[in-house]
């Protein structure tokens, strides 16, 4: 039978070393230290979703802030329109009896 060759074997050891160390890298196999570093992120995550999810919107707040915003643009566009007809009826009324009337 052929002897190996020594730099197949060489190839062969490392290959099995870089796939040891990219096993542990993504937590599958180094023992206990993985799966505790995963549960460890997982109730890290799971804390910062019990924080946040109270004060998310539901449904009804969304609607009722639309209502409102709805209401409230509804109300300053009259206010603006009835500010502009006040303004051209006082420029009228500047330009038909002030400028426009006769000087003694």
């Amino acid at each position: 039978m052929a002897e190996p060759s020594y730099e197949l074997m060489e190839r062969l050891s490392r290959l099995e070393a870089e796939s040891e160390r990219l096993h542990v890298d993504l937590g599958g196999g180094g023992g206990d230290n993985g799966d505790m570093e995963i549960q460890r992120r997982l109730t890290a995550l799971e804390t910062r979703l019990d924080v946040v999810l109270p004060t998310l919107a539901t449904k009804e707040d969304l609607q009722t802030l639309r209502a409102d915003l709805h209401e409230a643009l509804n109300a300053q566009t009259w206010k603006i329109i009835g500010s502009c007809a006040l303004l051209v009826a006082v420029v009228f009324f500047i330009a038909r009896f002030v400028v426009a009337a006769p000087h003694p």
